[in-house]
C-alpha cells in the first residue's frame, strides 16, 4: 500500500517536485545570467576590445622575418670578349665565360618599421576603438535593462493570468450554483423562473467555462514567455512566488524623469559616444594633410651555390637603416572629400540624437501618464469591485428567496467578475508601464 501511494505521488506529482518557485528578484537575477542576449553582449565587448588592441599595436615597431629559397632555370653567365696583342704575333681575339650567380639562392631577411609621426592618425584610430568599447558597454547595459523590463512584464503577466484564472474559476462556481438553483426553481414550476431564465443561466455557465479554458492556456503561455526570458528550457520548471503584482508608485514629477532620461538613457549615451568617435574620425581624415615619418631598418643574409660569383663572403651579409617621409602632394581632392563626409556624418548623428531625445521624451511621457492613470483607476476599481461583490452576494441571497429575477442575479455576478478583472488589469498596467519608464530612464525607480 505504501509503495503504491509513493508511486502515485511520484507519477502525478512529478512537475511540482521539480518546479522551482521564483521571487521577482530571483527571476531577474536568473535571467541576467542565463538569457542568450547576455552571450551576444559579451561577444560584442570582446570584439570591441580586440579592435582596441589592434589600434594600440601601432604604438610599437613591427618586426618581420622573411625566408626565401628559389631555383632559376639556368645560372647567370657572364661572357667576355677581348683582344690580346702579342708582339711579333699580332692581335689574338679571346672570348671566355664566367658564372656570376648559380641557379640556387637562399635569402634570410629581418625588417623593422616604426612610425615616428602619423599626423595624428594613429591616435585618432585608437580613440575610435576606445569609443567602440564604451559603445559595447552601453549596449550591454541596455540589454540588461531590457531583460529586467521583460522579466517584470512577464512575471506580472503570469500573476495576472493566474488571478484571472482563479477569478474565472470562482465565477464558474457561482454560475454553477446559480444554474443549479435556477434549474430547481424551473423544475419546481416556480412562477418567477421561466424556461428562458433556465436557458439563459445555462448559456452563461457554458460561456464562463469556455473563458476559463482560455485563461488556463493564457497562464501556460505567460509562463513560457517568462521561462524563455529567464533562459530556462520549459515553463514547467518555474512557479512565481508572489500572489499579487508588486505595488507601484510615482514619487517624481514628469520633468524630473525627463532629466534622468537625458542623463541615464543608454541609447542617448551611445549617440554621445558615437559623436566622440566621429570627432576622432575627423582627426583621422585630417591627418591626410600632414606628412608621415617612419624609421626602418633591415638586415639580410644571402646564399648562392656559386661561391665565386657576385654573392660571396664579402657581400652576402648586409644591413641598412633609414628614415622615410611620405607626403601626399595630390590625391584628386580625396582628403577634402573625406573631411566633408566626416563632418556630414557628425551633423547627421547630432540630428539623430535630437530626434531620439524627442522620441524618448514622448515615450517617457506616455509611460508616466499611463502609470499615473492606472494608479488612479486602481483606487476606483478597488472600491467598484467591493461594491460589485456586495451586490452579487445580496442578489444571490435574494434569488434564493425568489425576490429578484434570474437576469438580475446573473448580471450582478457578471459585473462582479468584470470589475474584479478590471482591477487586476489596472494593477498589471501600472507595473508594466512603470517597467517601461524605468527602461527608458536607464536606472531603477525609487
Amino acid at each position: 500500500m505504501k509503495i503504491s501511494s509513493l508511486l502515485l505521488i511520484t507519477i502525478f506529482g512529478m512537475s511540482p517536485l521539480f518546479a522551482k518557485t521564483y521571487t521577482l528578484n530571483e527571476a531577474i537575477k536568473t535571467a541576467l545570467v542565463n538569457n542568450e542576449q547576455q552571450n551576444i553582449s559579451a561577444q560584442d565587448r570582446a570584439v570591441a576590445k580586440a579592435k582596441y588592441k589592434q589600434a594600440l599595436s601601432a604604438n610599437y615597431p613591427s618586426l618581420d622575418i622573411t625566408l626565401a629559397a628559389n631555383r632559376r632555370d639556368e645560372s647567370f653567365i657572364d661572357e667576355t670578349s677581348t683582344i690580346f696583342s702579342i708582339p711579333g704575333f699580332g692581335s689574338i681575339p679571346v672570348s671566355y665565360t664566367h658564372t656570376v650567380m648559380g641557379r640556387d639562392t637562399a635569402t634570410a631577411q629581418a625588417e623593422v618599421q616604426y612610425a615616428l609621426y602619423s599626423g595624428g592618425k594613429i591616435t585618432a584610430l585608437q580613440e575610435q576603438a576606445k569609443a567602440g568599447i564604451a559603445y559595447a558597454d552601453e549596449s550591454a547595459k541596455l540589454t540588461d535593462d531590457g531583460i529586467v523590463r521583460n522579466v517584470r512584464k512577464y512575471y506580472a503577466t503570469v500573476i495576472l493570468s493566474q488571478k484571472l484564472q482563479k477569478l474565472m474559476q470562482d465565477t464558474v462556481d457561482r454560475m454553477q450554483a446559480t444554474y443549479d438553483l435556477t434549474e430547481a426553481f424551473y423544475q419546481g414550476e416556480s412562477m418567477k423562473v421561466k424556461k428562458t431564465d433556465y436557458l439563459r443561466s445555462k448559456m452563461t455557465l457554458l460561456n464562463m467555462k469556455s473563458i476559463l479554458a482560455s485563461f488556463k492556456n493564457a497562464t501556460n503561455l505567460a509562463k513560457s514567455a517568462l521561462a524563455f526570458e529567464m533562459g530556462l528550457k520549459d515553463e514547467k520548471d518555474i512557479e512565481v512566488e508572489e500572489a499579487s503584482i508588486p505595488a507601484v508608485s510615482l514619487d517624481e514629477t514628469l520633468e524630473e524623469y525627463y532629466q534622468r532620461l537625458y542623463l541615464n538613457n543608454h541609447q542617448v549615451k551611445q549617440l554621445n559616444i558615437g559623436l566622440q568617435a566621429k570627432e576622432a574620425k575627423m582627426d583621422e581624415v585630417k591627418s591626410g594633410y600632414l606628412p608621415m615619418v617612419g624609421l626602418y631598418a633591415n638586415a639580410q643574409s644571402l646564399y648562392n651555390n656559386e661561391h665565386g660569383g657576385i654573392i660571396n663572403s664579402q657581400n652576402n651579409d648586409s644591413w641598412n637603416i633609414g628614415i622615410a617621409v611620405k607626403y601626399n602632394l595630390f590625391s584628386g581632392g580625396l582628403t577634402q572629400a573625406q573631411t566633408q563626409e566626416a563632418k556630414a556624418q557628425k551633423l547627421k548623428l547630432k540630428a539623430q540624437k535630437a530626434y531620439l531625445e524627442s522620441g524618448l521624451q514622448l515615450q517617457a511621457k506616455s509611460a508616466f501618464l499611463k502609470t499615473k492613470t492606472a494608479l488612479t483607476q486602481m483606487e476606483i476599481m478597488k472600491e467598484a469591485s467591493l461594491t460589485a461583490k456586495e451586490n452579487s452576494d445580496l442578489n444571490f441571497r435574494a434569488y434564493e428567496e425568489e425576490m429578484v429575477d434570474t437576469k438580475d442575479v446573473l448580471e450582478s455576478q457578471f459585473m462582479r467578475s468584470l470589475t474584479e478583472a478590471a482591477y487586476y488589469k489596472t494593477e498589471y498596467e501600472a507595473i508594466v508601464n512603470q517597467a517601461e519608464l524605468e527602461y527608458l530612464i536607464g536606472s531603477s525607480l525609487k
